[in-house]
């Protein structure tokens, strides 16, 4: 389950995470409006916590949510044994992808109050949106054992399972969490998917095509249905099946670019080299540079008679497959010596030069954290907040670099 990683980024956190802040905060309400029904009623009252507690409930039903957060802030500070403000408060923060500001809180409530519902699964949820992968998968394995009928607890340790290439235990999870969040489509999606790890095509299409029925505007079933296809013998028909459902993908939502690259190389594949060329070409230049997308491209300038753009696509496939190949072995050189700091810095300066300098920026922090004034470090730093186009962070890790010089001399 390591390609397509358009599906990866919508299912992870099993819920949507586009469209604007304000946006997000409208979706909210819409989550705390169980939790709000039941603090309301119960704890009516004039003790402080609980007022704090009613008048941020007032101001999120008023679509106030940074007032609301300050009232459930102040409801800790006055009584942080109650656990509703810690609810309330993390999945503010949850749907507002503010989720870092979720762990502690989740941490806290587990401690004060572990029985708590749904307590579990926003924390194995939080820990995967920050990353931190290890104790996402602990803590989902712990909610499906305290709260088996709850359905987002089965989805996100179904999507772990999954991305550690476990088919058969993600499928297993993934279909509770179908059964018992039948009308939650990215969770159709996340079991689609898991279905298509396993190969079996129709069960993963018969999935697209229920949630395209009830909403046909849906980017990623439509997604997941051309996938359903392409996996399949390529036949005139389901050729022009997957062509049709990314053409609709990228109509619907222009920023899935697997989409394009799958357009291209299917109507490679059809006699339409042209077509290719156009979908291939506008992913490419817009940074999806894939050795796929560029041996798919060189493919169809070849057909169309264009050898000197050909050449040039099959040189860059080259230059692709030699740095996926080196940064595999890399990466099992980090797994073998997984506290060799100069195998990291070797990976992040490859990332930084093949273009990847955020990913680079990430591991290079973890090696700093260990050794500040390592000069070759701090050039690599220097390099990829360049090329992220950072001026007050290349600023500043030059300044660090001339100090670590001047303490070797």
């Amino acid at each position: 389950m390591q390609e397509h990683g358009i599906q990866r980024r919508e299912v992870a956190a099993v819920r949507s995470r586009t469209g604007s802040r304000s946006r997000l905060y409208v979706l909210v309400l819409v989550v705390l409006a169980a939790i709000a029904a039941v603090v309301y009623v119960l704890y009516l009252g004039s003790s402080g916590w609980r007022r704090h507690v009613n008048k941020g409930l007032e101001f999120a039903a008023s679509n106030k949510p940074v007032e609301a957060e300050a009232q459930w802030r102040d409801a800790i500070r006055v009584d942080p044994s109650r656990h509703e403000p810690y609810q309330l408060l993390s999945s503010l923060y949850l749907e507002s992808d503010r989720a870092d500001m979720a762990v502690p809180l989740l941490e806290r409530l587990k401690s004060v109050a572990p029985s708590t519902p749904h307590t579990l699964c926003g924390l194995a949820e939080a820990y995967t949106r920050v990353d931190r992968i290890k104790e996402g998968l602990a803590t989902s394995r712990q909610a499906v054992i305290v709260e088996p009928n709850c359905g987002r607890a089965h989805a996100i340790l179904g999507v772990h399972l999954g991305q550690s290439e476990q088919t058969r235990e993600a499928i297993d999870e993934l279909t509770k969490a179908n059964r018992l969040l039948p009308n939650d489509d990215k969770i159709a999606m996340s079991l689609a998917q898991a279905q298509l790890d396993a190969m079996d095509y129709p069960k993963a299409e018969a999935l697209a095509r229920a949630v395209l029925a009830k909403d046909p505007k849906y980017a990623t079933g439509w997604y997941t249905l051309g996938r359903a296809f392409t996996r399949r013998t390529p036949t005139p028909e389901n050729l022009k099946t997957a062509i049709d459902a990314f053409e609709k993908t990228v109509e619907l939502n222009p920023g899935i670019g697997d989409a394009y690259a799958e357009l291209g190389r299917l109507k490679v594949l059809s006699g339409d080299p042209q077509g290719a060329v156009k979908s291939l070409t506008f992913v490419w230049e817009r940074g999806t540079r894939t050795k796929e997308t560029a041996y798919n491209l060189a493919a169809a300038y070849r057909k169309i008679g264009l050898p000197k753009e050909a050449a040039k696509m099959s040189l860059e496939f080259k230059r692709l497959s030699d740095y996926q190949t080196e940064k595999d072995i890399l990466l099992k050189r980090m797994q073998v010596h997984p506290g060799d700091s100069d195998i990291v810095i070797e990976f992040a300066e490859l990332e930084v030069a093949s273009g990847d300098a955020s990913e680079a920026v990430n591991y290079l922090k973890l090696v700093l954290q260990e050794r500040p004034h390592e000069k070759r470090a701090l050039q690599a730093m220097v390099a990829a907040c360049e090329k992220l186009k950072q001026p007050e962070m290349v600023t500043a890790y030059r300044e660090r670099l001339a100090g670590a010089q001047r303490r070797r001399n």
